[in-house]
């Protein structure tokens, strides 16, 4: 992976990736990458990024305890944060522990 991608530019090109690449065809790859899942991650995380950063008091967030952040983002409803949240961990929980148990073991 070239050293001087920024995340944005993984979340760029994940996009491009969930988009079909340009194929315009209807078929190949955007058949293919139209089944990448984690494709959608990074795109998702900006959304809860950007919906977190216009909430009251998302200054201390980072402050917070792991437990307490978690409870405080899932009762925010300005921007439909929580809502976001709450659909993120629907589509994409389940990876999130398998590949982190996958390069643990």
């Amino acid at each position: 992976m070239p050293a001087d991608w920024t995340n944005e530019t993984y979340a760029d090109a994940a996009s491009f990736l969930v988009s079909g690449g340009g194929d315009g065809g209807g078929g190949g790859a955007e058949a293919e990458t139209a089944e990448v899942e984690s494709a959608d991650v990074p795109r998702a995380l900006r959304a809860i990024s950007e919906a977190l950063s216009g909430c009251d008091g998302a200054e201390a967030l980072a402050r917070m305890p792991a437990a307490e952040a978690e409870e405080w983002i899932r009762a925010r409803t300005e921007n439909g944060t929580g809502r976001k949240y709450e659909a993120f961990l629907r589509a994409h929980s389940h990876r999130c522990l398998r590949e982190v148990g996958e390069r643990t073991s």
